[in-house]
């Protein structure tokens, strides 16, 4: 599996998570991944939900692993969706990853004609300038940008063409 994940290219992370999903699920089991199948894949998922309360990003981070395993390194031709994956509701038909993100943000950066270097790093500054030159009063800016604490000092030379109240 590992090697299916090297060869892949998936990120060190996920190879690490992936590994250690499975690692944990044979040892539930006390056999091989090899010699288990779909209603052990269940029963273990149901195992993570009711005695180790785990997140449905935990028992979705199990089910991937799960379906990278059987799918692409075991070959098994079960069909994929077999193996239970809890949903999520996005705004978007799927998550856009922050490559994506970073991709449209130069993209439209070089339609508009900008000759900036463009980024999403840049366009939340350009929003908080913009809410700022409209009035906003700066902590409400810190609120909308989702910042934990607004007692960072934060003065009008962050923003030059701005007021703060």
């Amino acid at each position: 599996m590992l090697e299916d994940l090297q060869i892949l290219g998936r990120a060190e992370n996920i190879q690490k998570a992936y590994v250690q999903q499975i690692k944990k699920f044979a040892e539930h089991f006390g056999c091989s991944p090899e010699h288990l199948g779909l209603e052990e894949i269940r029963a273990y998922q149901v195992y993570l939900l009711q005695h180790k309360q785990a997140s449905k990003n935990q028992i979705g981070q199990f089910a991937v692993a799960a379906r990278f395993l059987y799918h692409k390194t075991l070959g098994r031709d079960w069909e994929i969706n077999k193996i239970p994956y809890p949903t999520t509701h996005y705004l978007f038909p799927k998550p856009l990853s922050s490559r994506h993100i970073y991709r449209v943000c130069v993209d439209a950066g070089r339609a508009a004609g900008i000759r900036q270097k463009v980024s999403p790093h840049l366009l939340r500054h350009s929003f908080a300038t913009h809410l700022m030159d409209r009035g906003a009063n700066i902590l409400q800016v810190q609120a909308i940008l989702g910042h934990a604490s607004c007692g960072l000092p934060l003065s009008t030379s962050t923003f030059p063409r701005s007021r703060a109240y």
